[in-house]
Order: structure tokens, then sequence, then C-alpha cells
């Protein structure tokens, strides 16, 4: 059977024309420079501010991707019935889960609770915004897809390359910021492309602003959490002045050790956390143990590391500097940015005391490993 061209089918641009698409189409970038920003950068926030070890982060993606399952599977009965209802609650929860993470991202379980969420809601919109472009380009729809797929990956690209400078700059608060602001804007120009001229009420283009203010206020309630998840530490409250006044005592043995991760250190390597950083302070420390022949990775800190030698007899070494050894009661400091490692003797194991500072949620960067040969000279 011969292929039927139909007349005067309009390409990718002239589609553009049609009332809703353009509200569609911004719609859809914003959701993905939303959803991206913050994906994107999950790892960073699961390692360095909810500190959780490698096994523990694999179980939590595991968990958003099965969310994920569940969503995709739940959404299609909500479509048939609720196209633009979904098209909007969707990026208003993701963005609530969004500043949810800011606030939480820190305790464990809470995040992995929310990552759930979020792979709940979010892996399903994709099927929502085909089944839009099938019901708003019915005879168009190769020409819309195409538009629609340009989109997603110019928004991809957009979100992730923002989201990562604003982590570099400020830490992953921002980068979260910035998704839940994305997110929210798609929320509302899901909206616009849903409305409807009125008679009564009527605004801009005979669309009714009565139910674009109502959304417009739905969409500042995360702004504003944002605001004041940011404004905490510049002005906090008489409770919080109370609390960060207050003795808190760490118990010896009250915080479980840790092995090191494999691809960081090499050989057997304990770590027993001492404190994190609490409220304004960016500093946190842990005891480190090395068994003989153990060492880390080349590595560098963004504000430097202190460590102190409590046992045994170690080594340290900066790029292109001699192995230097180091035995209790001596202090090592690493200026910021050095590529280094340390680690304990071939024959003796060595503990420290690790103390670091955080520079945009972050306080090392890890690198190669370190040969034996390196290791030897």
């Amino acid at each position: 059977m011969r292929p039927q061209i139909r007349a005067g089918a309009e390409n990718v641009f002239t589609v553009l024309r049609r009332p809703q698409v353009p509200y569609g189409m911004l719609a859809i970038m914003c959701l993905f420079m939303g959803q991206f920003a913050l994906f994107t950068y999950l790892r960073p926030l699961l390692e360095t501010v909810t500190r959780v070890n490698v096994s523990t982060l694999s179980l939590i993606l595991l968990t958003l991707g099965l969310a994920g399952l569940v969503g995709t599977y739940l959404i299609g009965a909500m479509l048939r019935t609720r196209l633009y209802s979904v098209l909007i609650a969707i990026p208003l929860a993701m963005a609530a889960i969004a500043v949810a993470l800011i606030a939480f991202g820190h305790w464990p379980v809470g995040t992995a609770l929310l990552l759930g969420g979020w792979g709940l809601v979010g892996t399903p919109a994709p099927v929502g915004w085909g089944t839009w472009l099938s019901k708003t380009l019915p005879r168009d729809a190769e020409a819309g897809g195409g538009l629609m797929v340009a989109v997603i990956q110019l928004a991809i690209t957009l979100g992730a390359t923002l989201g990562g400078f604003l982590f570099d700059l400020s830490g992953f608060r921002s980068t979260f910021g910035l998704s839940a602001a994305m997110l929210c804007a798609s929320a509302l120009l899901a909206f616009l492309a849903s409305a409807r001229p009125t008679s009564a009420d009527s605004g801009i283009g005979g669309v009714s602003m009565k139910p674009i203010r109502v959304v417009c206020a739905l969409a500042l309630i995360p702004v504003l959490a944002l605001m004041s998840v940011h404004g905490l530490p510049a002005a906090p409250s008489e409770d919080y002045k109370h609390v960060s006044q207050s003795i808190v005592i760490a118990r010896s043995g009250t915080q479980p050790s840790m092995r090191g991760d494999a691809h960081n250190f090499t050989g057997a390597v304990r770590i027993d956390p001492l404190f994190l950083p609490k409220a304004s302070s960016r500093v946190s420390a842990a005891y480190v143990t090395f068994e003989p022949g153990a060492r880390t990775a080349w590595h560098t800190h963004p504000v430097g590391q202190t460590f102190i030698i409590t046992a045994g007899t170690g080594l340290v070494q900066r790029w292109g500097d001699e192995v230097q050894e180091i035995h209790p009661g001596d202090v090592v400091w690493i200026p910021p940015g050095q590529k280094h490692w340390h680690g304990a003797s071939l024959t003796t194991a060595m503990t420290h005391i690790a103390i670091q500072e955080e520079l945009a949620g972050k306080n090392v960067e890890w690198m190669e490993p370190v040969t034996d040969e390196q290791y030897r000279k």
C-alpha cells in the first residue's frame, strides 16, 4: 500500500503557531531543566551531605528506579481523564521534593523516601507529555515529536550545565533551588497550555487570570520555603540560638565505623566518624586507621586538611615531592587544592584524626589510585 502524504503538512517550526504548542514546549523545557539540574547532582548530595556509603547509595538509586516503574504503570489511567491536572501536579510535586531535599538532605531515611517520591512522580512525566503531544497534534505528531525531542535534549544540557555552575559556585542548595524554580515555571506553563478563553475574568489573550493567580500562589510555596531555608543561618531564631549554645556529647562507640571505599583507598581502611558539619560550621573530622600498606588514592581538598597522627607510622606525599614519614604527635597540614596521598607504612599500621572543611558541599576531590611503584618510592 502506498504511503499517503498529506498536502500542506506542517513542518517542525510552523507547528509552533498552534495556540497550545509554545506553552507546552516551554513547559517541557522547564520540566527537564529542573529535573536534570537536580538529578545530575544527586550523587554529590548523597556522598557529601547525606554521607551514605556506596552500598546504601546504590540501594537509594535502585529505590528511585523502582518507584519510577510504579509511577509509569499508574499514570496511564490518570492521563485518560485528567491529562492537564497530571501535567501541572507532577512538576509542583517535584519542586516540593527539591525544597525538602534542601532541608532534609542530611537525613538518610528522609532522603531515600523523598527520592522514591521523585522517581514515582518524575519518571512518568515524559509519558504525560507524549500523551499531550498526541492529543494536541494528532495529524502532525511526527513534526511535533521531532520538536519535543530537540527541546528535551536542549533542556537536559542547560539544566545540567546551570546546575553544575551553581553547585560549584555556592553548593547544592542553589542547584536544588534552581530545580524547584524551573519546575514551578513548568507547572505554570502547563496550566497556560490547558487554559481556554472565557467571557468573564479574561486577561491576556482572553485567558482567565483568576486560575493563573491560584497556580502562581501554589508555585510560590516551594520558593518561599527555599528562601526560609537560605535565611536560617543569617537570621537564626531564638530556638536555633538556644540549641547552638548547648553542649552536645557524642559518646564513644555511638557512631558506626565504615570501611574505606575501594574506589578511594587501597588496602584495609576503617573510618570512625567524629563529627559532621553542624549549623553554620562546615568542618568535619574522623579517625582513620590504615592497615600496613593501605593508603588513600591521590586527592585534593578545596579548603585544605589537617591530620594528627595518633598511632603507628605513616607516609604522606604531595604530587611532585618526595614521600615523607610521619609519626604519633605529628600534625600535617595539606594546603587547598594540593594533590597528595597519605597512609600507613608498608610494615606498620597508622591512625590519624583527619579534619577538613567543606566548600560548596564538598570536602574532597578523589583522583586516581596510588600505584605500588609510587607507594614504595
